[in-house]
């Protein structure tokens, strides 16, 4: 069972102070929360972001890598590296973070384009922990798939083609994560059929939409079964429950 979004996240915002001055600013975090397969939280910040923070440009590289294009390190624009090396200094950066349980300047510089005087905000370290650790994960998901590919470039444009090459269907469908939208339509998107993770949600009238995932032949009769198993064991929760073939489970 993942956690609700709400008990990862404890407040709505983040308090940001510009160097040397008194005037205190703020801003919402867009509604854009993912669960990755960790159990973190991660968020790309929206406009407030930095290149750091989106991982649609870890996406960039990772396809430039099977292209075999050149490849340049997210820490050095001179060097070019393999998927592997880049994943090597990512987690060195994420478990510096996670064992000292404090971010630097440059941290928060890199990761929301701020500046910040709180660099203790447990807040601040656990999202910028999510973001790390999700690029960790996006990264190791196609490495693995380089190192078993025979044709990178039909691995990679066969995978463009399924998530007509937008990051939110890769995140979800390919690597794993869960989407969360809170403000208009409480929806949980996902891949995953293990409905069981998704309770604390449906206790909270969410929708859960089921889509399918990336290089796996779409089984729909199984996919019926198992939410009518679910349902049958669960007939109590108030959310309702969503296939590719558009039908209220619920």
């Amino acid at each position: 069972m993942i956690k609700f979004y709400d008990e990862l996240i404890t407040k709505k915002e983040i308090e940001i102070y510009p160097p040397f001055s008194d005037i205190k600013e703020s801003f919402a975090l867009p509604n854009a929360y993912y669960i990755n397969t960790k159990g973190l939280l991660y968020n790309c910040f929206g406009e407030d972001g930095h290149k750091a923070s989106n991982l649609i440009y870890t996406y960039k590289l990772i396809k430039d890598a099977f292209y075999d294009k050149k490849y340049t390190s997210f820490y050095d624009d001179d060097v070019q590296i393999s998927l592997k090396t880049e994943l090597i200094n990512t987690l060195k950066e994420y478990n510096r973070i996670l064992n000292t349980k404090t971010i630097s300047k440059s941290d928060i510089k890199n990761y929301i384009n701020m500046n910040c005087c709180d660099l203790n905000d447990l807040l601040l370290i656990k999202l910028i922990i999510g973001i790390i650790s999700s690029k960790i994960l996006l990264l190791e998901k196609f490495i693995e798939l380089e190192n078993i590919s025979t044709n990178k470039v039909e691995d990679i444009n066969k995978i463009i083609y399924e998530s007509n090459d937008e990051i939110s269907d890769i995140l979800i469908r390919y690597c794993g994560f869960h989407k969360i939208e809170s403000q208009i339509d409480k929806t949980i998107t996902t891949s995953s059929l293990d409905l069981n993770l998704f309770i604390n949600y449906l206790d909270r009238d969410y929708k859960v939409c089921i889509i399918p995932k990336i290089n796996q032949e779409y089984d729909a009769l199984y996919e019926s079964l198992v939410i009518d198993k679910f349902l049958e064991k669960n007939p109590d929760y108030t959310g309702k429950i969503y296939t590719m073939n558009l039908l209220d489970r619920k």
